[in-house]
């Protein structure tokens, strides 16, 4: 982010919301692919939009996201600015592209079918989303093409 501040001479403003999905504390430091990750995972992703689930220490469920989701879709769409750079994280930008697209009151099952078609969007790529007339579009999606600078 700051390396995006310099070249574009703005202001850079945080916001909290804009973190990556949180994993449960047991989990950090393990190797992906031990048994226990592994185990985790799998019950994570069948779990993660069942309201009833309560996940480890530290883990967020998918109202958890969706709430920090909405928080940043009403930063963005209160902003006065014409253009923002949003930098966030890989999961956290999947879960608010399939929001953008499919609209605030979209039900958890369609979210998650969305953010699932957008999982090969790849590390530092752009996409460029545009407000119009009340509704979100995708404009740019994965953009890498800034690599062969």
């Amino acid at each position: 982010a700051l390396d995006i501040q310099k070249r574009i001479g703005k202001p850079l403003t945080t916001f909290e919301y804009a973190h990556e999905v949180c994993n449960a504390r047991k989990m950090w430091g393990k190797r992906f692919d031990s048994e226990e990750s592994v185990a985790y995972e799998k019950e994570r992703q069948e779990r993660f939009a069942d309201e009833t689930w309560t996940p480890p220490e530290g883990a967020e469920t998918y109202s958890d996201v969706s709430r920090r989701v909405d928080l940043c879709i009403a930063m963005l769409e209160e902003s006065q600015e014409q253009h923002i750079v949003f930098v966030s994280h890989g999961n956290f930008l999947r879960f608010l592209l399939a929001r953008l697209l499919l609209g605030k009151n979209s039900d958890a099952q369609t979210n998650m079918t969305v953010y699932a078609s957008l999982l090969r969007m790849s590390n530092v790529a752009i996409s460029e989303c545009v407000f119009v007339d009340g509704r979100w579009s995708l404009f740019t999606w994965n953009d890498t093409a800034h690599f062969a600078e």
